[in-house]
């Protein structure tokens, strides 16, 4: 849905969010990922005509059909493929979950001929919006409160590049036709030519690949260069022999920007280098996403790049790293005004400089805005390691600070272990930092102890995530279900256990929480779904009983449309009636009903049956039930706990009634006891489970007991 009002602080926060859309980028919209909503933050109708285009297009839809209106009204023909390629909401999820911004250059049709456009793609820190802003190439070149562009030529007045190409025929034609104008650096294959730029990227103008290379090829670079923010800003030219669509949009959603094809002519070659080059001098992301726009220090992305280097360069010392927060800074903001909160912001990013960096003459120590009202810094273990010391760093940020009663909260990771990465190595800071919060008896915390074998057990989990799902380590056991009248099972719900090759058994609530924090839980999910729907074709398949078995769908995987579209292929594919494979629905997940109205009325429509789980276990929403469209709902184990209490057995009465008359069944869950179960007989519940009839139990012995 367009909302062309769409002004003030929603304006101001997502185009503050990713810090350089001015004032060339003449049209602006911000997509919700959640909820497909497209929202115009800036349209000047430069004749760009995208705001037309969004126009015509129906909610949900207006993103798609929107791109697809304007590539066909708008794109130079030959342009008009790899736009559609990479315009997609799934592209630009995909790309996002690397770096935080990306371009696409490309041509718009005029009367007097070409003429080259750039579309910015970026996400918000919470990547609950993707961020779309257009600019015409000459707009480009001029910057709005952003500093100079980089300057990337060397003694000479020549810009460098770099040719990445295993064959030494094929460098040597290039290092000709480039050498007139350009410093040409030449590397065997991917890993050389990655050092290469890692080393040189300031000084680096653009990079010629090639793909098939030994050692790292082509695809294995790109992918190494997307994820390093500060890398990926130096445009790459893909040399290509005809290779098909495929390859070229794999190599688009890897950050490459244009091809050049083989055999190489001259004028071409230099045309496509020159624009290129062009493109990243006119460009303001790189000094962007180095320096944070409020306090001029550097940001996360830049400080992991460079944190890197420092570690790797400076074997002989030992470091620490240091997350600060500031406690409770929305207070700030909404007591003082945003203009003293971003005021306090720039006196910390100041203070620390000028203490900490400023005064180092070893140039080992850096610092940068980690996020929001978050700075980290990474020093030589001998500089400040003392909490003592560090306190002492706290009360004078305090003394001299713009508002009174600041509180400050210190994680530290002493002597970091250099085999992990920058970013690792912050989270172990901040999981430090997160564990003293609201704690008024401490400001400083250290990882060690209890909390750093947790946080070290937990990165273990997450790297062996993709070799567990590979080998098969996760199994189905499903928990029976039992008519509460006759005590027949009626079906099961599906739950997950992890045993390693070791041997070692899991918990689930060790890595289920985790794996919903960090995002991997959507790929468990979707697992377990097809582990259970491949049950059930198998048993029609030989002749055997088969009932209803509920999978659980995470808040993650129910917002996350790729995934609800996947459900339904693999239910499909196997040939299953998805009556069969209820899905569970968290009941903190269908708070937010509006945002999920659109999806569980796609579920349903695509034949799902829909259970709200572990109703009661929070804020329960009695609107959720109303608006969407679940066909039962299952009652926690935690209310069922205070069956004998009177106020407890009260709240199990209305909830049943209401479920009534709303035309769901009723699911009652932990039941352990003949005082629940009799309870909920005389409530007239449709079904229970629980310990009372049967612990989980494998597929094997599940299904003899139905067959029995």
């Amino acid at each position: 849905m367009m909302n062309k009002n769409s002004t003030g602080d929603k304006t101001r926060e997502l185009i503050n969010a990713i810090g350089i859309l001015t004032k060339e980028y003449n049209d602006v919209y911000a997509y919700n990922i959640e909820t497909g909503e497209v929202t115009t933050l800036r349209a000047t109708g430069l004749a760009i005509g995208v705001a037309e285009a969004l126009e015509e297009s129906s909610p949900g839809k207006a993103l798609a059909r929107g791109f697809e209106a304007y590539i066909s009204n708008n794109v130079f023909p030959e342009d008009r493929d790899m736009m559609r390629h990479i315009c997609t909401v799934e592209s630009f999820v995909a790309r996002l979950k690397n770096v935080d911004r990306f371009r696409i250059r490309y041509r718009i049709s005029r009367d007097d001929g070409a003429r080259y456009y750039y579309m910015m793609v970026a996400r918000d820190d919470e990547f609950r919006n993707i961020i779309i802003a257009f600019a015409a190439e000459e707009d480009t070149v001029r910057t709005e409160n952003i500093g100079p562009a980089p300057t990337l030529h060397s003694g000479n007045g020549k810009r460098n590049v770099i040719v990445v190409e295993d064959n030494k025929l094929n460098r040597e034609i290039l290092e000709e036709i480039l050498s007139t104008e350009y410093n040409v650096l030449e590397a065997e294959n991917g890993e050389e030519g990655y050092r290469i730029l890692q080393e040189n990227y300031r000084d680096i103008s653009a990079v010629l690949l090639d793909l098939m290379m030994p050692v790292l090829d082509g695809f294995g670079f790109l992918e190494k260069v997307s994820k390093n923010i500060m890398l990926s800003s130096v445009p790459v030219i893909v040399l290509t022999a005809g290779y098909d669509n495929s390859t070229e949009k794999r190599c688009t959603e890897l950050g490459a920007v244009e091809f050049l094809s083989k055999p190489y002519y001259p004028d071409v070659v230099l045309s496509r280098v020159k624009s290129m080059i062009k493109l990243r001098e006119a460009d303001v992301t790189l000094r962007a996403i180095e320096y944070d726009e409020l306090t001029g220090v550097y940001t996360r992305q830049a400080f992991y790049h460079y944190a890197e280097q420092l570690l790797r360069d400076r074997k002989d010392i030992r470091f620490n790293l240091y997350i600060l927060d500031v406690e409770n800074f929305k207070l700030v903001n909404s007591v003082y005004g945003e203009s003293t909160g971003d005021s306090v912001i720039k006196y910390i990013a100041r203070t620390l400089s000028e203490k900490l960096t400023s005064s180092d003459k070893s140039n080992s120590t850096i610092m940068a805005r980690y996020g929001g009202d978050q700075f980290v810094c990474m020093a030589p273990s001998s500089k400040c390691s003392d909490a003592e010391e560090i306190n002492a760093w706290i009360d004078m940020l305090k003394e001299n600070a713009p508002v009174p009663r600041l509180v400050f909260k210190v994680g530290v990771y002493t002597h970091v272990d250099r085999n992990i990465p920058v970013s690792r190595i912050c989270d172990r800071a901040l999981s430090t930092l997160n564990a003293i919060k609201h704690n008024f008896s401490r400001n400083v915390a250290y990882f060690d102890g209890p909390l750093q074998h947790k946080r070290m057990r937990e990165e273990t989990m997450e790297a062996r995530f993709e070799d567990a799902i590979e080998k098969g380590e996760f199994s189905v056991m499903l928990q029976p279900k039992y008519d509460c009248g006759t005590g027949i099972i009626t079906g099961a719900e599906a739950l997950v256990r992890w045993q390693t090759g070791s041997g070692e058994c899991i918990p689930p609530d060790e890595f289920i929480d985790l794996f919903e924090r960090d995002g991997l839980i959507s790929r468990l999910d979707e697992y377990i779904f097809r582990a259970v729907c491949h049950m059930q074709k198998k048993s029609i398949e030989e002749g055997k009983k088969v009932l209803p078995v509920s999978i659980n769908v995470s808040r993650n995987t129910i917002y996350n449309g790729a995934e609800i579209d996947a459900y339904c292929r693999i239910a499909d594919e196997t040939g299953i009636s998805k009556d069969l494979v209820p899905l569970e629905i968290t009941e903190n997940a269908a708070l937010l009903s509006r945002a999920i109205e659109a999806i569980t009325k796609k579920l349903k429509e695509a034949g799902f049956t829909l259970v709200m789980d572990d109703f009661g276990s929070g804020y329960s929403s009695l609107t959720s039930l109303n608006i969407l469209p679940f066909d039962s709902i299952k009652i926690d184990k935690s209310l069922t706990d205070f069956i004998g209490e009177k106020g407890g057995e009260l709240i199990i009465r209305h909830t049943i009634e209401l479920a009534r008359e709303l035309g769901m069944k009723v699911v009652a869950e932990g039941i352990e006891t003949k005082q629940q179960l009799d309870f909920y007989i005389e409530q007239c519940c449709d079904e229970v489970q629980g310990y009372y009839y049967s612990k989980p139990v494998t597929i094997e012995e599940y299904i003899r007991m139905i067959n029995a």
